[in-house]
């Protein structure tokens, strides 16, 4: 929760109502990781479950105000040209 209020700019800042969205997501949130624990042991989860738990955390983030923060992934020149050198031609 302290991670989700602190991309929203710091408790101070947050009404009630967003204080108590955070409040939910996290806990949507950690449900999530319970499943994804649960499926990476090699125990079977509901998809459902989980499809519903991650639709839902993306809605009241969207209510929060948290959008998709693009960022730029193209390595800088220097490191392009090493890459290439060692090999990756990817």
């Amino acid at each position: 929760m302290a991670e989700i209020i602190s991309d929203l700019g710091g408790a101070e800042g947050l009404s009630e109502g967003q204080r108590q969205l955070a409040r939910r997501c996290a806990l949507m949130s950690v449900e999530c990781e319970k499943l994804e624990a649960k499926s990476v042991a090699g125990e079977p989860i509901d998809l459902d479950v989980f499809g519903q738990l991650s639709d839902r955390i993306g809605r009241a983030f969207q209510r929060l105000g948290l959008r998709r923060a693009k960022r730029d992934v193209t390595p800088d020149f220097k490191t392009y040209v090493a890459s290439k050198s060692k090999g990756d031609h990817t």
